[in-house]
């Protein structure tokens, strides 16, 4: 859900994910919250701060767009068949 949710341009606000660290830079392409409270506080904040909120959910369709496409799966794992 969190790539179709970036990959559409939405605004990713999760739980904390390790294998995102990977591919993701959190507050740049998307933010985690850790406990109900943080969530609550993110979510009244990027409601209230749409210029930042947009330039997150930006990047992270960027990144989805260009490093994260079928395409891009699809050739990867046929290298892989390859060998």
């Amino acid at each position: 859900r969190c790539m179709d949710i970036m990959g559409a341009g939405g605004f990713l606000l999760t739980n904390y994910q390790a294998d995102f660290e990977d591919y993701f830079e959190a507050d740049k392409d998307y933010v985690y919250f850790e406990n109900k409270n943080d969530l609550l506080d993110k979510a009244k904040y990027y409601l209230e701060h749409n210029e930042e909120r947009n330039a997150i959910a930006e990047s992270g369709y960027k990144k989805v767009k260009l490093q994260h496409s079928f395409d891009v799966r699809i050739n990867e794992m046929m290298e892989i068949v390859r060998g």
